[in-house]
């Protein structure tokens, strides 16, 4: 990459994920989904028992992945103000990408394990 504006466009499309999760997280912690909703909302069985588990899960999942990403955001944006500042060569840039997707998955899959444990400690019997 020789072109600072391929550094750009990388860093923009690196932001766009925890962006996007924040807002839909934000949105489940702060107007949870009536029970059963089929809008956006955090679906399992555990968290479909009754009532009471699925407000739990919709503040608990909603609330932990608004702040993990919070955190992923500014990592996400060091990685990328790295590349912009110390111009990385390609193949070292690509795989800051790589490990900043890396990163922003596992957050979501840490959540959901996360919020799952947690159902299960207080509505699983």
């Amino acid at each position: 990459m020789t072109d600072l504006g391929e550094y750009i466009i990388c860093g923009v499309c690196m932001l766009l994920e925890p962006l996007t999760i924040m807002a839909i997280a934000g949105l489940i912690w702060r107007f949870p989904p009536d029970y059963m909703d089929m809008g956006a909302s955090y679906k399992s069985k555990l968290a479909q028992k009754s009532p009471d588990a699925w407000a739990f899960a919709q503040l608990h999942f909603g609330k932990t992945t608004f702040f993990t990403h919070v955190v992923i955001l500014f990592l996400s944006a060091a990685m990328c103000a790295a590349g912009i500042v110390f111009k990385l060569p390609e193949n070292v840039f690509a795989w800051t990408v790589t490990a900043a997707a890396f990163l922003q998955v596992f957050g979501i899959f840490g959540n959901i394990l996360e919020t799952e444990h947690k159902l299960k400690k207080y509505f699983g019997k």
